[in-house]
């Protein structure tokens, strides 16, 4: 049995580079017997991500997805909170796609409206590559805001009626420690 040889003139991208060193251990739960991460938010890192979830081509091509959606939010000085969540953060083979929520809230207005103006200038293109990118943006007054992170602790309907699970039950999602 002979290797397959590729060409070396193919454009290769580099891994991404954390902006800081991860925690040495970190522990992700196994899933619960519904294919989900139990209720609560994980810290993980991207590396751990790509060990646990990027087990075959679907989930390596969301993954890569991932990691071009953070150099495009990083390239626009984006702060926060990223969230990861969708069928990619379940036991599901092939994932429809990767919610990912970066939490500007606690950011300043302006941090906040550079925010708002990649969601407006990238979402589709996101989109293309099966990622739906959120934002939480704080509202008019201190009480109001929205919330993705509280939103996608849900199973929501698709998930629930592909489960037999009620769409309010409740589910774990990923947080990035660095990005």
């Amino acid at each position: 049995m002979s290797r397959q040889r590729f060409p070396t003139s193919a454009k290769v991208t580099p891994p991404m580079q954390l902006k800081t060193e991860p925690p040495a251990k970190i522990k992700l739960p196994q899933f619960d017997k519904r294919g989900l991460l139990p209720p609560g938010a994980y810290g993980c890192t991207l590396a751990q991500a790509r060990a646990i979830f990027a087990y075959n081509i679907r989930r390596e091509l969301l993954f890569n997805a991932l990691t071009r959606a953070l150099q495009l939010m990083r390239q626009a000085n984006l702060a926060g909170d990223v969230l990861l969540d969708g069928s990619f953060v379940t036991d599901k083979a092939h994932p429809d796609g990767l919610d990912v929520i970066l939490d500007a809230r606690h950011q300043s207005q302006n941090a906040q409206a550079q925010a708002l103006l990649f969601y407006i200038s990238r979402t589709q293109e996101l989109a293309k590559m099966g990622v739906n990118w959120f934002v939480n943006l704080k509202g008019d007054n201190s009480t109001s805001h929205h919330n993705f992170n509280d939103f996608f602790h849900y199973v929501g309907a698709r998930t629930a009626a592909t489960k037999q699970l009620q769409p309010q039950d409740k589910k774990g999602t990923l947080r990035l420690v660095a990005w």
